[in-house]
């Protein structure tokens, strides 16, 4: 399995405002996306059907025309974009070694106000549906997860169409539990904790004894009728 660049997305801004960026933004959506929604419409994510049809649910014009203006749409261009070269790149490579691909995601922060405080442009809740329709060749989107609420973020990555898969996440206690929940509840492929050779990044999973007051000369560890162990404290 191979994962295809890592944490995709532009930072900085909410897409490319460069002069031939900006041309094809002014352009039409492409008609293959268009076609995908009118498809898969009753299974879009919730965030892209909200956006979608808050314009009239268009199949033709521009960026702005189809999904209004706004951050949102910047980031569906973004996403667009980078899953078709990102999915060329992972039909070229099947071509030649045919193995899954997949995608991972820096997800959505609570600090951040917005598209390019995160990745603008990698696959998110909202744009799911865009990697889907722009890059076919790429097997499943999936998220990595440092953040508490682990169950909300699964949950908006699994779909009938996006197998889970956690290739980064956290490797303490808190990890131990999220690894059980992925693959008991969603049917995980995998966890994957982050830095397992950096002891450091992970916690003790069980508590050292409190300290004795008193020294404790001999445990009983077998029945009565056997012979005591004799431990002695260090």
């Amino acid at each position: 399995m191979i994962q295809m660049q890592n944490e995709v997305g532009v930072l900085g801004d909410s897409r490319d405002r460069s002069d031939f960026a900006n041309a094809a933004f002014a352009g039409p959506v492409p008609a293959e996306f268009t076609a995908y929604l009118e498809k898969h419409q009753p299974a879009l994510s919730p965030a892209l059907a909200k956006l979608w049809h808050a314009t009239g649910g268009k199949t033709s014009g521009t960026w702005t025309e189809v999904f209004g203006a706004g951050a949102a749409t910047d980031e569906l261009f973004m996403a667009w974009h980078y899953a078709r070269f990102m999915g060329r790149m992972a039909a070229a490579g099947k071509a030649a070694h045919p193995l899954p691909v997949f995608t991972n995601t820096w997800i959505v922060q609570p600090e951040d106000r917005g598209p390019g405080d995160y990745p603008s442009g990698g696959p998110q809740p909202l744009t799911l549906d865009v990697w889907k329709a722009g890059a076919p060749a790429i097997d499943f989107s999936a998220p990595d997860i440092y953040l508490p609420n682990f169950d909300d973020h699964v949950a908006a990555f699994h779909r009938a169409d996006n197998p889970l898969f956690v290739p980064e996440s956290r490797g303490d206690a808190a990890g131990v539990a999220n690894a059980y929940f992925a693959i008991g509840a969603h049917a995980s492929l995998g966890y994957s904790p982050f830095g397992i050779d950096n002891a450091a990044r992970l916690t003790v999973l069980r508590p050292a004894p409190a300290p004795r007051r008193r020294p404790i000369s001999k445990i009983s560890l077998w029945p009565a009728a056997m012979p005591s162990c004799a431990i002695s404290p260090r």
